[in-house]
């Protein structure tokens, strides 16, 4: 198998900062609750808390744990609070053997390389590098706002980008709070002073500018006006140039340079604090170069007390650890990655996107149809747009229904049924399996991503040579996600290759421009993760405060467009495609701000991407076997254990119990306990880990426990908890992104329903047996008494209907409308009709005249597909009328029939058509013949000749080509015929293929 993605040379390594299991003090022998072990339980804790590593680990990760930890050390403790303190405890010593994501002093990052052979070693003088928290440099904004007016006059403010005009308030929503896991809202009435300082404030402009336009607009209430600009600073709809941009990498040193700059030492109160910013900033450089632990401890409390000067919070500051290591790995490990994405992309689940999206897309082209272009904020707006996609946080749209079983789960539940009954544990993925699993090689793929593994090898000669095993421990929604934050921690060689990487990434569509997306997230311990540095030339910043950069895109910069496959993000001014790089691992669902996530996915949401493997509705298995494919496994095995399974006992039991479980389950001693990437390697033969199952049982009612690498699986790596984290990119052409006609042109007018002039659109439910009698002789009804301008499309959404417009001018033609309407209700052939609003689809056929012979070709189309079905509505005929019909109407756009036969051949699909068909399809094309064929039909076909030679001629009169639209008029007319059937699209195509093929190379042996 050729793989889809390449992976780059430079990677990532992430590792324990505990170079083994064996360097943690040994495990007690017992229980945490069992008084018998007390006594060995504390002495583990006080050998846990002398530890060099793992103390001063715990001690930076969580300051209050430690302090209860010396306490129980001096004056002992005894139940529940000291079995709390002991398992808070293991948690980390397990965390920090276990588990390789960078936190705090417990794992670090570096770069890697892929090269020939296995080279280097990882030491243990590892670097710490000392951050200022997000919650403290908000609170430290907040001081320095709140300062002299004289220095906060100094200061630049801009309108937050994020902020909304609703209902007469001004809306921010989604802001950080303190110790709050989703943001909160801050809303202000928009009084005219308000409005007048949002004005004023479009671009950055000094606090006292605002003042004084709003001192004359509204003169004699300069205190009002203060508070006021005051208020919208407060509550961040006004945002001033002290916040730190989220692309840089030292806030504390913006922030310093900024008060400095803005004359923060003139100006008592503004200068105290200052002189803490400055203090705090050389502590933590201090921090940084120092040697020793001692002197970095010393510089570290320094920092705090100088932060604490400035605002109280409870984690003022935090630490990330670049790993010492210049370990470089064999070139074969490279290649086994991009195999294993390659694989992971064609198992994947969401094939075109996940169903939210789809249902996005899918109401997006509805509501404002291909080829549209629509401002995201209009767009996101719940009020005036569509909002956000189902699942978005403040999304009003249902989820779209869930699916049936398919083929897939079917296919998997068999697998995982049959590996665990014949107690193999495994199931073997081959290109046999991925056929059977419908896991196809697809068109496109998202270009780049990252895949986070694991490598198992009992030796680094044993890895040389081949003899290893690469585990999948995660996927990323794209390169940098969890590297990004780490990229200025990183030696100088790497962050270049990296940086540069990521500069140069390939994008979907061809010409599209890369934005690095920053946002503030919804709580402050988000933000320490949202926050990289800058590395893309574009920039796309959300909720921030940024100066003039004529490389910067805004939200007002940015539109959304469709065509039949995908949704586009791109620019307004330029119309070119935009396509979002966001360098943060931030979880989406809860953390990240709504529009983060939109401008985000929206770019790849009809892709494929490699996602973990997924086993459908087998996930709720109580046993899943492992999955491979060749040296890859995709994913490990996996138990599940219900609190009902081990009921309650005294321990003695509960362990027999256990033990019991596993040995029918089969489930080895080493596993790993937990979801994503927050699992801990245990040993369930050790009480202490047994212990710590029989909590989380209680306390959740189910845990999960995976298995896990043995002891010689991490020999190669002086077994030590790894990932490494390799960056990859999609070998595949961009695909071509054009506007269609009138994409560029402001959007047609809506029309109403009820209108009196313009058009009606119907919706008719009903039983869609009845949907070709409507076709065939009601609405030729409606046409003879009055409305001689009538075009319908068959329709799925969800249940079946025929979607109607007709072209009212007079209010007598609305009451026959209605007339018409309720004798089709009240004769039982339909169940109800629903009037709608229709936005003619100028993006997608073109802008004023254009779209008005658009229209009438659509008339004409409707009336021959209806003359079509009048001739011949078996599924046959209605193929073999369709391709006829189809190559016609190419040839009276193109305006000759060698330009049509040469259409055909060139963009219609290949396919196997049945013989008879093809016969008949070709007897039917024949070049400068025309059948006999029945009086309705000839007068059809005939009639929409006429319209189409006319819209292709408004087409030319506005410099645009009637090629562009060829493929949607045929959907349309194939959606008239069968409704939205790719399937039948396909085959009718093809048959106009087959037959303007044989007629091709007919002519050219005739000449």
């Amino acid at each position: 198998m050729h793989p889809r993605f390449t992976a780059h040379p430079t990677g990532v390594l992430r590792a324990s900062a505990l170079s083994g299991p064996h360097e943690a003090p040994p495990w007690p022998e017992g229980p945490i609750d069992s008084p018998e072990h007390r006594r060995a339980w504390l002495l583990w804790l006080g050998q846990v808390r002398d530890h060099p590593m793992l103390g001063a680990a715990i001690s930076d990760a969580s300051p209050p744990l430690a302090q209860r930890i010396n306490q129980i050390c001096r004056e002992g403790g005894s139940g529940r609070d000291l079995a709390g303190v002991v398992r808070s405890c293991v948690r980390y010593v397990l965390r920090a053997q276990s588990r390789a994501a960078p936190f705090g002093l417990f794992a670090a990052v570096t770069t890697t390389r892929f090269t020939g052979a296995v080279s280097g070693r990882i030491g243990d003088r590892h670097r710490p590098v000392g951050r200022v928290s997000t919650a403290w440099i908000r609170a430290a904004v907040e001081q320095l706002e709140s300062c002299e007016a004289q220095f906060t006059a100094r200061l630049r403010v801009t309108v937050n980008n994020l902020a909304l005009i609703r209902s007469g308030r001004i809306i921010v929503e989604h802001q950080p709070a303190p110790g709050a896991e989703r943001g909160t809202c801050s809303s202000l009435r928009l009084t005219a002073p308000a409005r007048k300082a949002l004005e004023v404030a479009q671009a950055p402009v000094s606090w006292a500018a605002v003042e004084a336009a709003l001192n004359t607009a509204f003169p004699r209430r300069p205190e009002a006006v203060r508070d006021l600009v005051g208020t919208l600073v407060r509550h961040r709809v006004l945002l001033s140039c002290l916040h730190p941009p989220m692309d840089t990498a030292d806030p504390l040193g913006y922030l310093l340079a900024t008060a400095r700059g803005a004359g923060a030492d003139r100006y008592p109160r503004a200068a105290a604090v200052l002189a803490q910013l400055e203090a705090a900033h050389q502590g933590l450089q201090e921090h940084d170069t120092a040697l020793t632990p001692q002197g970095q401890a010393k510089a570290k409390s320094q920092a705090r007390t100088a932060l604490a000067q400035v605002a109280a919070v409870e984690e003022s500051t935090c630490v990330d650890l670049r790993l010492e290591s210049d370990l470089h790995l064999p070139r074969t490990l490279a290649w086994q990655i991009q195999e294993a994405a390659s694989v992971l992309t064609r198992l994947s689940p969401l094939r075109e996107g996940t169903p939210a999206w789809r249902d996005y897309h899918r109401r997006f082209c509805e509501r404002y149809g291909i080829g549209a272009v629509v401002p995201v904020a209009e767009l996101t707006d719940p009020d005036r747009g569509l909002g956000l996609p189902a699942g978005f946080h403040g999304s009003r749209l249902p989820s779209p229904p869930g699916e049936a079983l398919s083929e897939r789960d079917a296919a998997l539940l068999d697998l995982a049924h049959r590996a665990t009954l014949e107690g193999t544990g495994e199931v073997v993925v081959d290109d046999a399996l991925l056929d059977r699993l419908g896991a196809g090689q697809l068109e496109t793929v998202w270009p780049h991503t990252e895949l986070r593994v694991r490598v198992h090898a009992t030796s680094r000669e044993a890895l040389d040579s081949g003899d290893f095993r690469v585990l999948v421990a995660g996927a990323s929604r794209g390169a940098g996600t969890t590297v990004g934050r780490f990229l200025d921690l990183l030696p100088s060689s790497g962050r270049e290759a990296l940086s540069e990487l990521y500069r140069q990434l390939p994008t979907l569509r061809q010409d599209a421009t890369l934005a690095q997306l920053t946002c503030p997230a919804a709580s402050a311990r988000g933000d320490q993760v949202s926050r990289t540095p800058a590395v893309l030339a574009t920039r796309l910043a959300l909720g921030q405060h940024h100066p003039g950069d004529p490389h910067a895109l805004g939200l007002d910069d940015l539109a959304v467009s469709a065509d039949p496959h995908h949704l586009h993000l791109i620019t307004r001014r330029d119309l070119r495609p935009v396509e979002p790089v966001f360098f943060s691992a931030l979880e989406f669902t809860r953390a990240a701000h709504p529009l983060l996530r939109f401008l985000a996915e929206l770019p790849w949401s009809r892709t494929a991407v490699p996602v973990p493997f997924s086993w459908g509705a087998a996930t709720h298995l109580p046993v899943l076997p492992r999955v491979r494919w060749r040296q890859c496994v995709l994913a490990p095995a996996r138990w599940r254990l219900d609190a009902h399974t081990l009921p309650r006992a005294p321990w003695r039991e509960w362990v027999e119990e256990l033990h019991h479980w596993r040995t029918t389950h089969r489930v080895p001693a080493r596993v790993e306990l937990g979801e994503n990437d927050q699992r801990l390697l245990l040993d369930l033969d050790l009480p202490a880990h047994q212990d710590l199952v029989r909590a989380e049982l209680a306390a959740a009612g189910r845990v999960f426990l995976r298995e896990a690498p043995t002891e010689q699986d991490l020999e190669w790596v002086g077994g030590r908890a790894h990932e490494l984290v390799a960056t990859l990119t999609a070998n595949q052409t961009p695909i071509p992104y054009r506007l269609r006609p009138g994409s560029a042109h402001p959007r047609s007018v809506e029309h109403l329903p009820g209108t009196t002039a313009g058009w009606c659109s119907l919706k008719l439910y009903g039983h869609p047996d009845r949907t070709t009698d409507l076709i065939t002789n009601e609405l030729p009804r409606l046409t003879r008494a009055g409305t001689p301008q009538v075009w319908f499309l068959r329709y799925q959404d969800p249940d079946p209907h025929l979607r109607v417009r007709v072209r009212v001018e007079e209010p007598d033609q609305l009451q026959g409308l209605h007339t018409w309407t309720r004798d089709l209700r009240e004769r039982g052939l339909v169940a109800s009709v629903v009037h709608d609003t229709y936005t003619p689809e100028s993006g997608r056929f073109g802008p004023g005249a254009a779209m008005e012979a658009a229209q009438r070709l659509f008339v004409a189309d409707s009336r021959a597909v209806a003359a079509q079905l009048a001739t011949d509505s078996t599924a046959n005929g209605k193929r073999v009328w369709a391709a006829v019909s189809m190559t016609g109407l190419v040839h009276h756009l193109l305006g000759d029939e060698p330009a049509a036969r040469r259409w055909l051949i060139d963009h219609a699909p290949p396919g196997v058509t049945d013989r008879g068909e093809a016969t008949q399809t070709i007897t039917l094309t024949a070049p400068g013949h025309t059948p006999h064929l029945p009086d309705p039909l000839q007068r059809a076909w005939g009639r929409r000749a006429v319209a189409a030679r006319a819209y292709t001629k408004a087409l030319a009169d506005l410099g645009l080509t009637v090629e562009d639209v060829l493929p949607d008029l045929l959907h349309l007319h194939t959606t008239r015929l069968f409704g939205p059937d790719p399937d039948a699209e396909r085959a009718c195509l093809a048959l106009a293929r087959a037959a303007a093929l044989s007629w091709n190379a007919r002519t050219k042996e005739e000449r």
